[in-house]
């Protein structure tokens, strides 16, 4: 089964059971079939499985820095919503400063991090990702 993905800046992009990185501009429109998993919804930024998507973003953001994308901690260590170092916001294609960026990237190149990673980047907080937990 093949569906398409409508983008705002590209073309659109044909998907046929491998997630396609569209580009962080485009507006995902549709869910896309990948066999017996969905990949769900994103705006602004590619979509993830529908497991990942699943977890509880805004708690570990709540843990990690009280929800806030501009915070700043261990002494200017750590920055942002997910308190990410500086090389590891590079290391998933972080430009600057996470503490400079949007939330949504923020979410974004934390769940490429958890992709990656697993919860192990935030070893105090990485418990409250669990779906519905608060």
């Amino acid at each position: 089964m093949q569906k398409t993905i409508a983008c705002l800046i590209a073309a659109c992009v044909a998907v046929t059971g491998v997630l396609v990185a569209v580009p962080a501009q485009a507006d995902v429109t549709e869910i896309a079939d990948r066999g017996s998993e969905k990949v769900s919804r994103s705006r602004g930024f590619p979509a993830f499985s529908e497991r990942i998507e699943s977890l509880n973003w805004s708690a570990l953001a709540g843990c990690e820095a009280g929800g806030r994308p501009k915070a700043i901690g261990g002494g200017g260590r750590y920055h942002g919503m997910y308190q990410f170092t500086v090389s590891t916001w590079k290391s998933v294609g972080g430009k600057g400063l996470p503490s400079k960026a949007s939330a949504a990237e923020q979410t974004y190149r934390a769940k490429l991090l958890y992709q990656r990673s697993g919860a192990g980047p935030w070893p105090n907080c990485g418990k409250k990702l669990k779906p519905g937990n608060q």
